[in-house]
């Protein structure tokens, strides 16, 4: 069988319109995906959000952690002070009572 000038213009236009209906089908896909990128993006931004406002929440409750912590240190601290100057006290006054010797 030949290739006739009416087949090879028959066969132009049916690739032609082939690869038409192909750029429509890709245009299509790149609006969608592009629509999709979207809502997903937005949504994303405003999952970040949430999670900035909860970050921010649990830092201000480590930050209350903390100062509670320092407080219980430093009464500590202070306390054990105390008590090592009681003792020393305590063996000045046995030494010089002369209790010990």
């Amino acid at each position: 069988m030949a290739w006739t000038d009416e087949r090879m213009d028959d066969l132009a236009t049916r690739m032609d319109a082939g690869f038409e209906r192909i750029d429509t089908d890709i245009r299509e896909l790149r609006r969608e995906l592009r629509s999709e990128i979207r809502a997903n993006r937005d949504e994303l931004k405003s999952d970040i959000a949430d999670l900035r406002t909860d970050l921010k929440g649990d830092i201000g409750d480590v930050k209350g952690e903390i100062a509670e912590l320092r407080k219980m240190l430093m009464s500590f601290g202070i306390a054990l002070v105390v008590g090592l100057i009681s003792v020393i006290g305590t063996l000045v006054g046995v030494a010089a009572s002369g209790v010990l010797g």
